[in-house]
């Protein structure tokens, strides 16, 4: 079960504040509920003994006071209930023809359904199920029918399997019944029922049922919908959001349609009720994301009316939600954004995107609105882009340049490229109104902050707005408009003498004709023999270039003169014609992608290579370099073609010896080389020209003590691109690079700073090495002040590479605690008023500090809780980001579930601090954040990996308790004894003493020499770390019982005792790392790996297997000593032999060595393994996953033959196996041209066809991804998805 379902669904569900007539709770004393239990956790056995009775009157108040307990104490009651072999006797009660007992009992079961998983499905396998769909079904009792509906309810979103089973059972018939004849039912049964059907649809319960359960569902839904006035009912508001869940597609649209629903949807939008009205909204975002007819019932239902109110209303809520529904409105249809347009809408977004002092979100939706509108349908229809920009939206668009998220900047920057870039009656006005307002400033402002994740060209796009300034005046680095920098003027020779020339604008107007070729005489005028006829020629182009760039590029071009002025530039008796000459080629490299091939295939490649080689002429060298950094930014096909032709020297040997060159050349180099690693020339260069690259940049840096100087800048821009694996950032290290980086950290030049911080959050993202090097400079001070400031960008960066710092290490993430850093993060989360994107960032930090550590450190919870981070996961609940709001969640859970000493305190204050009313207040809004999540739309671009938290690899306590099952079965003794519940914990009392260790007498029986006394020993510890778990683990090291346990591993003639001694000491390599490493160290290794590797017992070496993955996954350090001491052999050689080895451990074999082992071993598996239910298959799958995060050994995968395989199981049956094959092909299509081909030839293009036709919501997101990123990988792959009939799918999945 999710982490949200158990705190938001079941508590929620729980709660008899939840119920419509508001009956409170009775009060009663704590200390006569801490009577109804034991003080090791049991049931009083007066309660037990009352309900085993054959008295009715005992019986019922005994159930009366279990039913107190569990209402009162909840959580804490359930597993005392359990562990006290109550369950049979509570479902049992529910047979009872009396009453009062069914209704106590059945309340009890309802707290134990809002348990984990594991107490949810003990209810069910007491064959609770039939009983409660039962009584649901028949009852005359009310209360009865209520509370199992709620149990109900925490069984279907308990979990998938359960949910099957719950509807297979018939669990679907009551809740329908009661919505069907609402009349003939209290109220408080008919919210119940609508409460339950909610419960059955949640996305914690896994995904929606299929239409075969949804068609009953729909129609019954929707005519309640049609039947409940009241718009304050909670049934009403359970009802609208079971509808969100399940409109997914025309079909169940169609079904909800043939009841009339859409008109009753329309109105309660209007709805004064906030939750009423957010339900209908998502129900409306549903129907016009997934039909188009039903759009067009809610456009004639008047839909638009409704939105014009509520963009307009001073509810923040409402008018977001009216924006959100707009932008989902303008992507179906040309005629549904022609309504939105006539409708007089695109005034009021514009209005609200202007309004900066919005924090609702509403500006985000807006821009949204406005931006797709011209890109979806602006440009084939002119009314759209006049409508935009006669309501300001264009001004509107350069405000959103200022907003938080990035997506949304990107997207409004696409936005205004439509309208001053594509050839329509209003262009020269949109461009002028550009330019007369903030708008140059704005986009100047988003182009450097390197925070656009944008795949447009934006170089070619702010050069037809004549943004561009002359080339040596402002540096067009990474093709991009810069601010101000320090650019170094050596003497005269830097400047080139011909741009600041002055002439009449209006004879340009000559040199151009009406079809925008270049005029005659000026063609004929440059193959003259006369030399300053020629120079005349060119210097009519070059002052059109230098006023009128694009129409110059194109007109050139068009005109056939792109080879003469290539071979002009190759003059070198001629200085002022070449100049000329290589300032027009400039320009055209600086065009679009369209354009810039011109100049290469004209041969203009190796000529400004030479130039910027071997030129002597400082003008010249400089105007080479960056022609080249426009070639090399411009796509992935002329980048490769330029570092084939020797591109990378000339910037390279520069910046190798920069003090001897002009300090301009210096810059120009340095500009050249950030625009070969800009992500509009495709994903950045790979390994092999990287580890050229970055150690001349790191030496440039240490050198270059000028914090003001470009080049500097444009050097820590082109290493953070570069920093994208260990093994880059393995060259770094090697220069001694980091000292000088954290110190840039704390430069006063803004722009510095931002670039050494976006390198810092690089490192310790990819690399431990790297993160221990910063640690040990100094950058967590850095990072204190980062979070601490009043830049937004600053504050939000450094809390990412916090969050990413203690995902990686322990001693990282202490060293982050110990010096201050938890306080600072509370306080970011804290401040609601943050829109930055820091509130997310701190969230993940602090919850993976919880998740990753605090539940085996204990005293970084206490850290947590000191600094009241408790408090900030709670109103981290509010954030945006349905991931960020999972994560607090779980930061919760671990404060509060966690057995230590702070955990009755954190409890407390989540109860004192109004914790829990929070959680329950903040139900709604998380819920609708994650319908939000499925449906926002976004321009597909070209993906990166997104940041997750990192959890640590451990065997799973189901993995732990199968073992141990298997290891309890061994006992072949025929008096062989038996240990009951009560008998056993009394047993395991006595095993330790106050002090916490080994009592004597087992020590001294370990070391004997009598088989069966030693056997018995064994077996105590064997149970007590069974039923104790870690609590016993510190007790056995403590009392120096390791060596012995480790020696007792040899006794190969006893079976049990080497099986038994095997299962503690996997549940002590299991531990914290002190607690493996004391294991390590007393040589449990090679008594490991000798098992693992001899044993001819298979639970035996499965266990030994499962040890050694925990040893691996540990530490570093480990896991070096564990390959090193030959622990890798056996996964190995079961891999290359699978057939000689049983099927079963495989998972843990193949997944706890991630990510060491050797990846063909692991290729030749997955070629081996036909049986795709296989664990080790998907294990094997996920490993090779990790492994592809390296492209070489990407390529060294592309000569065997696992690329058919992988397309193979792409559309497995097997849901976790295609899942792991999809993330590997996903790997292989971003990261490696020649993959992708290959991918091609072997069919990947029909598997992904196939997949966007899955009703799996995650494998259609994947293929729609995956084809993205084949997209933006080369043109010919894009060509070959157009030609496979791809398209009209990706059309239908966004209808």
């Amino acid at each position: 079960m999710s982490l949200k379902a158990e705190l938001i669904v079941k508590e929620n569900a729980r709660n008899n504040s939840a119920r419509d007539d508001g009956d409170k709770e009775e009060e009663i004393d704590e200390s006569v509920l801490d009577a109804y239990m034991t003080d090791d956790k049991r049931i009083a056995p007066g309660i037990i003994e009352g309900l085993r009775s054959n008295s009715r009157n005992a019986c019922l108040e005994a159930a009366t006071k279990l039913s107190q307990l569990a209402n009162h104490r909840e959580k804490a009651a359930i597993q005392p209930i359990l562990d006290s072999d109550l369950l049979q006797t509570l479902v049992n009660i529910m047979s009872s023809e009396d009453v009062e007992l069914q209704l106590q009992a059945i309340r009890v079961l309802a707290v134990i359904t809002s348990g984990s998983s594991e107490q949810t499905s003990a209810v069910v396998e007491e064959g609770a199920l039939p009983k409660l769909i039962g009584l649901a079904s028949s009852t005359e009792s009310d209360d009865i029918r209520e509370d199992a509906f709620i149990a109900l309810g925490n069984i279907g979103t308990d979990s998938q399997h359960l949910r099957t089973k719950l509807i297979q059972a018939g669990g679907l018939n009551p809740p329908l019944d009661v919505l069907t004849n609402p009349s003939t039912y209290a109220n408080n049964s008919v919210y119940h029922a609508a409460f339950a059907l909610s419960q059955y649809t949640h996305p914690s319960g896994g995904k929606p049922p299929g239409y075969e359960v949804t068609e009953r569902m729909i129609p019954v839904i929707s005519k309640y919908v049609l039947y409940q006035q009241d718009e304050t009912a909670g049934s009403l508001q359970h009802s609208l959001l079971s509808l969100s869940r399940i409109l997914i597609d025309d079909v169940s649209i169609d079904k909800a349609r043939d009841v009339d629903l859409i008109p009753r949807l329309v109105h309660l939008c209007t709805s004064k009720e906030t939750e009423t009205r957010q339900n209908a909204h998502l129900c409306v975002n549903k129907i016009l994301v997934s039909s188009v007819d039903g759009g067009q019932d809610l456009i004639n239902a008047g839909i638009m009316d409704v939105l014009k109110t509520w963009i307009t209303s001073e509810d923040d809520q409402a008018r977001q939600d009216a924006c959100f529904v707009t932008s989902n409105m303008g992507l179906n249809t040309f005629s549904h954004a022609e309504v939105l347009m006539e409708a007089g809408l695109v005034p009021l977004l514009a209005q609200v995107l202007s309004d900066q002092g919005d924090t609702s979100g509403a500006r985000d939706d807006a821009a949204y609105t406005l931006s797709t509108m011209a890109i979806n349908w602006g440009q084939d229809h002119q009314e759209i882009l006049d409508t935009i920009l006669e309501a300001n939206a264009l001004e509107a668009l350069c405000t959103a340049l200022t907003l938080a998220d990035y997506g949304v900047v990107e997207i409004s920057l696409q936005g205004i490229f439509v309208l001053v870039k594509r050839q329509w009656n209003g262009r020269q006005r949109a461009v002028e109104r550009v330019k007369a307002g903030d708008g140059i400033e704005q986009l100047r402002r988003s182009a450097t902050t390197e925070c656009l994740r944008s795949t447009t060209t934006i170089r070619s796009n702010l050069c037809s707005i004549d943004m561009r300034v002359e080339t040596e005046n402002v540096a067009l680095a990474d093709a991009q408009v810069l601010p101000a920098q320090s650019e170094p003027a050596d003497d005269d020779s830097d400047k080139d003498e011909y741009e600041d020339e002055e002439f009449e604008e209006s004879v340009l107007d000559g040199y151009v004709t009406d079809d925008g070729l270049i005029m005659a005489e000026i063609v004929d005028a440059m193959s003259s023999s006369d030399r300053n006829v020629r120079l005349g020629a060119v210097t009519k182009i070059h002052r059109l270039g230098q006023k009128r760039e694009s129409i110059a590029i194109q007109a050139t071009i068009d005109s056939g003169l792109v080879h003469s002025l290539v071979q002009m530039l190759s003059s070198e008796d001629d200085r002022e014609l070449r100049v000329r000459v290589a300032s027009i080629l400039l320009f055209i490299t600086a065009g679009s992608s369209e354009q810039v091939p011109a100049a290469i295939d004209a041969g203009a490649l190796p000529q400004f290579i030479t130039i910027a080689s071997s030129s002597d002429d400082t003008v010249l060298r400089g105007k080479a370099l960056l022609a080249l950094g426009n070639i090399g930014a411009d796509s992935s096909q002329l980048r490769e073609k330029l570092i084939k032709e020797g591109g990378l020297k000339p910037p390279l040997d520069i910046l190798a010896n920069p003090s001897t060159y002009p300090g301009s050349s210096v810059y120009w180099a340095a500009n050249a080389i950030s625009c070969y690693t800009h992500p509009d020339g495709g994903k950045v260069p790979g390994f092999e020209v990287a580890e050229q690259i970055i150690p001349v940049l790191c030496k440039f840096i240490l050198y270059q003590e000028d914090e003001t100087a470009g080049s500097l800048e444009f050097s820590l821009t082109s290493l953070k691109r570069f920093f994208v694996g260990e093994a880059q950032v393995e060259e770094a290290l090697k220069t001694d690079f980091i000292p000088r980086l954290v110190r840039l950290c704390n430069s006063k030049e803004d722009n510095i700073q931002h670039e050494a911080l976006h390198c810092v959050c690089q490192i310790i993202r990819f690399s431990v090495d790297g993160t221990d090097a910063l640690v040990n400079s100094g950058v967590l001070d850095f990072l204190k002040t980062c979070i601490a400031s009043e830049d937004a960008h600053d504050r939000k960066h450094a809390s990412w590479a916090a969050s990413d710092l203690v995902v990686g290490a322990l001693e990282h993430t202490k060293a982050l605690v110990a010096c201050g850093l938890v306080p600072i993060l509370v306080k970011i989360l804290l401040d609601s008023k943050d829109v930055s994107g820091s509130r997310d960032a701190a969230a993940w930090a602090l919850s993976s500090i919880a998740c990753n550590w605090g539940q085996d450190q204990t005293d970084l919870l206490d850290a947590l809780l000191e600094a009241n981070s408790l408090e900030a996961f709670c109103l981290g609940l509010d954030l945006k980001d349905a991931l960020s709001v999972e994560i607090a969640l779980k930061g919760i859970l671990v404060l509060v579930k966690t057995e230590w000493d702070g955990r009755k305190n954190a409890v407390e204050r989540v109860k004192a601090g109004d914790g829990i009313k929070q959680l329950r207040a903040e139900a709604p809004s998380i819920e609708r954040l994650l319908q939000l999540r499925d449906l926002q739309f976004c321009i597909p671009l070209r993906l990166h990996d997104q940041i997750f938290i990192h959890e640590r690899r451990t065997v799973s306590r189901r993995q732990v308790q199968d073992i141990f099952a298997q290891v309890e079965s061994l006992n072949d003794d025929d008096d062989g004894k038996e240990y009951e519940d009560e008998e056993f914990d009394e047993c395991l009392d006595g095993h330790v003493t106050d002090e916490k260790k080994i009592e004597p007498g087992t020590i001294n029986a370990l070391g004997l020499s009598d088989r069966n006394i030693k056997r018995e020993a064994a077996t105590k510890l064997h149970r007590l770390v069974q039923r104790w778990e870690n609590a016993a683990v510190e007790p056995i090291i403590d009392s120096g019982l390791l060596p012995a346990i480790i020696t007792m591993l040899s006794s190969s003639d006893d079976y049990e005792v080497q099986a038994r001694t095997a299962s503690i000491l996997l549940f002590v390599v299991g531990g914290p790392s002190e607690q493996t490493t004391a294991a390590v160290e007393a040589g449990a290794l090679p008594k490991l790996i000798y098992i693992a590797s001899s044993s001819r017992k298979t639970v035996l070496r499965n266990i030994a297997l499962l040890s050694l993955g925990n040893i691996g996954t540990n530490s570093q350090a480990l896991r070096e000593r564990l390959i090193r001491e030959g622990g890798l052999t056996l996964p190995l050689n079961m891999l290359v032999n699978p057939s000689k080895y049983p099927h079963s451990g495989g998972k843990s074999y193949q997944q706890l060595y991630r990510p060491g082992g050797n990846k063909y071993f692991r290729v030749g598996f997955i070629l081996y393994e036909k049986d795709e239910t296989a664990e080790s298959l998907e294990a094997s799958l996920l490993g090779l996953w990790n492994v592809f995060a390296d492209e070489t050994q990407i390529d060294k995968a592309l000569k065997t033959d696992i690329i058919p395989r992988l397309a193979h199981l792409y559309t497995s049956e097997d849901p976790y196996t295609r899942r792991a094959a999809i993330q590997c092909v996903r790997r292989i299509i971003y990261s490696i041209v020649d993959g992708t081909e290959a991918l091609i030839k072997a069919g990947i293009i029909n598997r992904l066809k196939t997949c966007v036709a899955f009703e799996d919501v995650q494998d259609r997101d994947d293929a729609d991804l995956a084809a993205g990123n084949l997209i933006g990988g080369a043109f010919e792959h894009a060509k070959a998805l157009i030609a496979s009939g791809f398209i009209p799918l990706l059309v239908e999945v966004v209808l």
